[in-house]
C-alpha cells in the first residue's frame, strides 16, 4: 500500500525567486473578485506549516519567514471563497508581492439531515474515510473532524472518492494542533489510498503545564522514526546514531518483504551541492527504525491485508474476529477472518521509499522541496496519515539546538 503526496500540485500562479537559504518577505492585498472590495481576515500561509498571516481591514498582509530553497506552496483562503494556490520556487532571499482576487463560492442549498442514523450509507463511508484519511494510529484516534457535514462521498464498485465543500477543521488533541485542510481529491480502493490537499497548523492552547509537556513529548515521538527524521539523519551522516538501518532492493516491497543485504554506502543515496540537497536512488530503499517496534495498531492494519501471516490450526480457543493475543516480545497470534488464526512476528518499524525521478530535493530537516508525488512510501511511513502529521516547521529541540 502506498500513500501519495499530501501537498496540492495544481499550479494557479507561479513565480521563481533565485536564491539559497532565503529570508523571504511576502506582501500584498486580497480583494473580493465580485465586489472589488478588500477582504479582511483572509489567510495567507505556507502549506503544511504554522507560518500564517491574516489580512487587515484593507485586505493587506505581510508574511516574513526564513525558508529553505526549493518549491513551496503558498495558499490564500477565506471562508466562503474559493481557495487560491501559488507555487513559488525559492532560490534566493527576495521580496514578493501578490495581488489576489478571491472568487465567492456558489451557495448550494442542501437538505439538512436531522437524524444521525438516517443515512446509513453516509455513516459507513464517513467511517471508512476517517480511517484512511486520519489513520488508525493511537494519535489518529484522538483526532476529531469538527465539520464532517461538508464531506461528499461517491462510490463505484469498491472505489470511494471524497470531496469537501469547504475547509476541513480537525482537532488533533494528541499532538495539540488544530489542522485546517483544503481537500483537493481523495480516493480509496481496497488497501490503496491516495489524497492531495493543503494544510495549515494552528497550535492549540494547553490547559496547563502538564498538557504542554505531554504535547511536546508526543510531537517529538511523532518526529522520530519518520521520513523527515531519516532524511535529516542521512544528510548529516547520523543514520546509525539516530537509530536507522538501511537496505536496498531492485524489487518492490510486494515482491520482497525484507531485503537481506544491509546497505552501508549512505553517500550513494543523496548528493549535496550549491543547488541544495537531493535524494537519489534507482532502487527501493528499505528503512528500519531500530528504536521502536511496529505496535499493535499497525499490526491490526496490516492484518487486514493478510500479508506476512502463516496459518496454523488452533482448536483450544476461539477468538473474535480481529482479536490479538500477545504471546511474548516477538510473536502475536490473531484471528484474521473468524475461521483461521494467523501468527505474525513483530519487527522494528519498517518503511520503504521509491523515487519516481532521478533526484528529489529536500531540506536539511527532511521536508520535500520538490514535486511530492515523485516520492512513493510504503510500510510504516505510508500507514501514518494526517493524524500523525506534524507541521513542516516543527523540529525537536534536541536537533534544533545542534543547528542554531
Amino acid at each position: 500500500m502506498k500513500l501519495q503526496g499530501t501537498i496540492l500540485i495544481l499550479l494557479f500562479l507561479s513565480k521563481v525567486v533565485f536564491a539559497q537559504n532565503a529570508s523571504l518577505k511576502i506582501s500584498g492585498q486580497i480583494i473580493d473578485a465580485a465586489t472589488n472590495l478588500p477582504l479582511s481576515n483572509a489567510h495567507v500561509y505556507f502549506s503544511g506549516t504554522t507560518m500564517l498571516a491574516n489580512t487587515d481591514s484593507l485586505g493587506k498582509f505581510t508574511l516574513k519567514r526564513e525558508v529553505a530553497e526549493g518549491r513551496h506552496t503558498l495558499v490564500f483562503s477565506h471562508v466562503g471563497y474559493e481557495t487560491k494556490i501559488a507555487k513559488i520556487t525559492v532560490v534566493n532571499s527576495e521580496s514578493l508581492s501578490f495581488n489576489i482576487l478571491l472568487v465567492p463560492k456558489e451557495v448550494k442549498l442542501k437538505e439538512v439531515l436531522i437524524s444521525a442514523t438516517k443515512d446509513v450509507a453516509w455513516q459507513k463511508n464517513y467511517a471508512r474515510f476517517k480511517e484512511e484519511f486520519l489513520g488508525s494510529s493511537s494519535l489518529a484516534k484522538e483526532c476529531l473532524i469538527n465539520n464532517p457535514w461538508i464531506l461528499e462521498f461517491k462510490t463505484k464498485n469498491d472505489q470511494l472518492t471524497v470531496s469537501a465543500d469547504g475547509e476541513l477543521i480537525i482537532d488533533n488533541k494528541g499532538l495539540g494542533y488544530k489542522v485546517y485542510c483544503t481537500l483537493v481529491n481523495f480516493s480509496n480502493v481496497g488497501f490503496q489510498t491516495s489524497y492531495i490537499g493543503v494544510y495549515r497548523f494552528e497550535p492549540m492552547r494547553p490547559q496547563d503545564k502538564k498538557q504542554q509537556k505531554k504535547w511536546k513529548k508526543r510531537r517529538e515521538k511523532a518526529f522520530y522514526g519518520s521520513f523527515r527524521h531519516f532524511v535529516y539523519a542521512l544528510l548529516h551522516d547520523k543514520v546509525k546514531e539516530e537509530g536507522f538501518s538501511v537496505m536496498v532492493s531492485k524489487d518492490s516491497p510486494a515482491k520482497v518483504k525484507r531485503p537481506r543485504t544491509k546497505f552501508t554506502k549512505m553517500s550513494k543515496l543523496f548528493t549535496q551541492n550549491d543547488e541544495g540537497s537531493f535524494l537519489r536512488s534507482k532502487r527501493y530503499v528499505n528503512v528500519m527504525y531500530l528504536k521502536r517496534g511496529e505496535g499493535v495498531n499497525y499490526i491490526r492494519y496490516i492484518a487486514k491485508q493478510a500479508q506476512g501471516y502463516k496459518a496454523f490450526s488452533h482448536k483450544k480457543k476461539r477468538l473474535a474476529k480481529g482479536d490479538l493475543i500477545d504471546l511474548n516480545d516477538k510473536d502475536i497470534k490473531l484471528n484474521y477472518n473468524g475461521n483461521r488464526i494467523y501468527r505474525y512476528r513483530k519487527y522494528y518499524q519498517s518503511s520503504w521509499m521509491y523515487l519516481l525521478t532521478e533526484k528529489l530535493k529536500v531540506s536539511r530537516f527532511g521536508v520535500v522541496l520538490d514535486k511530492p508525488t515523485n516520492l512513493e512510501t510504503y510500510g510504516y511511513w505510508a500507514w501514518q496519515r494526517v493524524g500523525d502529521m506534524l507541521p513542516f516547521d516543527f523540529v525537536p529541540a534536541r536537533i534544533s539546538k545542534q543547528h542554531h
